[in-house]
């Protein structure tokens, strides 16, 4: 496994050649997101430095400014990894820049500064702004390793400190199983995550989505998962007082490729509390399913919604076994919305990860609105879900294989593609013109990955970061200000030809001033092994 710096385009050096050195009075101003880390703070006032000066030729000025140590090296070297120093209060540390104009259209400096400066438009008669802050560092893999899973892992899910206190990850396997994660104890293994609850045999075919929903006054996981059975399955997991336990199942008439869950439950008059979840197949369905949560707390009857559990077939997973379930009363669920959504398969359903921030921030107890979904039919739609139309239909030149949404603003989406890609998208429906709806960043990232997108995640802290795996065997980190990605994480062999199949990240929030680490990244594929990588930020200063 390694970390690789993907911006092999950055430091061509041409004008740094020629014969006399221009240059360019600039202001550096500590970015706003930044504005706490005092010791970073550099005197305003505008200085004259080289115009072809780079990334890294901007940093080492930066650590001029600050009395930190300087690395004496040129910038073809730029973004070189794991530099031992001793004395990490003036350590060297790498920032990265935006320069001047609106903050839409700031890119991450990765060219010389002059030509930055003539791309934006800007005067050179005139002190640029240039905006820094420290780069993010490489993920870096976990000492310890993952757990290994019986089957190939085709979904993971954390949640989020949003979400819950309490970190919790979920795998869903090939062979139907499904798996709760959390940190393991033992400072030993060193942050290493692991099963804390017995597997439980989920469906009869594979796994094939998963989403989470963390309901904090009763302590209770709860997961919707999706598989090429053709069914819904809705599990509950407290670690306290219910082991994993199937709550309720739906069917479609086709393999169900995507699922989310609402976070809170819906409350409808002097109705009871339900959970809302949506899910689409392969037939290019999708349907809405409300489960009753105080049915869990009600005995069987011979209802036709109900059917007597006594035991779920006992089957072999790996080294572990899936439990047999107690005695429950398991709700089957009817649609309360279907439409066919799509011609194809529906890859990704969404509520939109902005509309759960809120929700959970606000407790409210209404009914989301609009649901986002994508297709093989190469087509991003945003539907009503009251009036049951279709607000705003986006066009792909490519299948659309993954979806996620950005928990920062409303109505931006990513999507990854066989063709390599990752693809944003401004699925805003309140824009009425057809050229400003159709905002789509096709050339925002440039194809870097080696084979098919198999899933996208936007990160839970940070608002200009995405994630995206592969069948390549990798995992990328994005910046979407630069159309190269910040790293790449190699998770699999080349030489073994497996795939990675699904990741999942679980970040702390930017203010915690405590540690290092802010968070894990995790990836699963054909290996069987939940691979597990640490996210760090800057460590403060004394």
């Amino acid at each position: 496994m390694s970390d690789t710096p993907d911006e092999s385009n950055n430091n061509n050096n041409d004008a740094a050649t020629t014969t006399t050195t221009q240059q360019i009075r600039v202001s550096f101003r500590l970015a706003p997101e930044c504005q706490e880390a005092t010791h970073l703070t550099v005197p305003p006032e505008a200085i004259a430095i080289p115009s072809h000066l780079q990334r890294k030729g901007l940093s080492a000025v930066m650590n001029h400014l600050l009395g930190r140590q300087v690395e004496d090296d040129d910038e073809d070297n730029d973004m070189e990894q794991d530099k031992e120093n001793n004395n990490e209060d003036t350590m060297a540390l790498e920032f990265d820049f935006l320069v001047g104009g609106a903050a839409s259209s700031q890119r991450l400096l990765r060219t010389s500064l002059e030509k930055e400066v003539r791309r934006a438009g800007l005067s050179l008669e005139e002190a640029v702004v240039v905006t820094y802050f420290p780069a993010t560092p490489a993920p870096t893999a976990q000492e310890s390793p993952g757990p290994e899973l019986p089957d190939w892992i085709s979904a993971l899910q954390s949640t989020t400190t949003t979400m819950s206190s309490q970190p919790y990850l979920v795998s869903a396997c090939y062979d139907g199983s499904l798996h709760v994660l959390q940190p393991d104890s033992n400072s030993s293994n060193n942050g290493a995550w692991k099963p804390v609850a017995s597997s439980i045999a989920a469906h009869q075919g594979p796994i094939k989505c998963l989403s989470l929903a963390y309901h904090p006054s009763q302590q209770s996981l709860w997961m919707a998962t999706g598989a090429m059975d053709n069914t819904v399955s809705l599990h509950e997991y407290n670690n306290t007082t219910t082991p994993l336990t199937c709550r309720a199942t739906a069917v479609h008439a086709a393999s169900v490729a995507s699922v989310s869950l609402w976070p809170q439950p819906i409350r409808n008059g002097n109705d009871g509390p339900t959970l809302c979840l949506a899910s689409g197949d392969w037939d290019g369905g999708v349907f809405l399913w409300s489960h009753d949560l105080n049915h869990d707390s009600h005995s069987p009857t011979n209802d036709d919604d109900q059917e007597e559990v006594t035991s779920h077939k006992k089957r072999k997973t790996g080294s572990q076994t899936a439990i047999d379930a107690e005695s429950t009363a398991i709700q089957k669920l009817s649609p309360t919305v279907s439409l066919q959504a799509h011609n194809s398969k529906v890859s990704g359903v969404c509520w939109g990860n902005y509309e759960k921030r809120l929700a959970l921030e606000s407790s409210s107890s209404t009914m989301p609105e609009q649901l986002i979904t994508a297709s093989w039919d190469h087509s991003i739609k945003v539907w009503n879900i009251e009036r049951q139309d279709c607000l705003l239909t986006l066009n792909s030149s490519r299948v659309v294989s993954c979806l996620d949404t950005s928990p920062h603003s409303a109505g931006i989406c990513v999507t990854g593609h066989p063709d390599c890609t990752v693809r944003l998208w401004d699925v805003r429906a309140a824009t009425t013109a057809v050229d400003e709806s159709m905002t789509v960043s096709d050339n925002v990232f440039r194809p870097s990955h080696q084979a098919w997108i198999s899933d996208v995640q936007w990160s839970s802290t940070n608002p200009y970061q995405v994630y995206s795996s592969s069948h390549d065997g990798t995992v990328k980190v994005w910046d979407i200000r630069s159309s190269l990605p910040l790293y790449t994480v190699r998770v699999l062999p080349a030489s073994t030809g497996e795939k990675v199949l699904s990741l999942a990240t679980w970040e702390t929030s930017n203010n915690d001033t405590t540690t290092t680490n802010r968070g894990y990244l995790f990836a699963g594929g054909t290996n069987r092994v939940v691979e597990q990588f640490e996210l760090k930020s800057l460590k403060p200063l004394s």
